[in-house]
């Protein structure tokens, strides 16, 4: 977990064993070219996030960092999930490259200004949904690419209480096995 805001963490060329990175406020999360985590379940009910953030402002995910997540189980949504943010506001996630997710990649639940490019997400497995945007408002995903075994790119409301606003989708490359490419949908 990092915890001091303004703050860039940056993480050198090589391979590293990771359970999960927990973002703070204010913060940078950068990986050098040539960075690769290797996603692993800290016992039977690790359920967090190998990147998550919640209720942070103005954190930015930069770089380029491979996420392998092979060994993670995968196959329902009650597994450890990939990118997960909550009620974050002035988000940005720029050429992530994620393989083989277990379950929904990139989720952002009750964000503002959520921002997300030049990214690259490769899933097979049921519920690897791609880019999930709940009850977000004025966002932006452009330039990613998106293979995935369920839906790739989205906007529903996970909740009674939220809604979606202003949120698109420009310039995307889509590929799914047994979901929707773009789907507005209720959960």
């Amino acid at each position: 977990t990092f915890t001091e805001g303004n703050t860039l963490y940056y993480f050198k060329e090589g391979a590293y064993d990771v359970t999960s990175i927990s973002l703070p406020s204010d913060s940078i999360l950068y990986f050098e070219r040539g960075t690769s985590l290797r996603i692993y379940e800290q016992g039977a009910n690790d359920y967090f996030a190998a990147v998550s953030a919640s209720g942070v402002q103005n954190v930015k995910i930069l770089g380029r960092a491979l996420l392998d997540f092979s060994a993670c189980m995968g196959g329902d949504s009650i597994q450890k999930g990939a990118f997960d943010f909550h009620g974050a506001k002035n988000i940005a996630v720029d050429g992530i490259l994620s393989v083989n997710s277990n379950t929904w990649t990139l989720c952002f639940t009750d964000c503002e200004n959520v921002n997300v490019s030049r990214s690259l997400l490769f899933g097979y497995r049921t519920y690897s949904d791609g880019i999930m945007l709940s009850d977000c408002r004025d966002s932006l995903v452009t330039k990613c690419f998106v293979r995935t075994g369920d839906d790739a790119m989205e906007t529903k409301s996970t909740s009674s209480q939220g809604y979606t606003d202003n949120v698109t989708f420009r310039d995307n490359d889509c590929w799914t096995d047994k979901g929707l490419g773009y789907g507005v949908v209720g959960e």
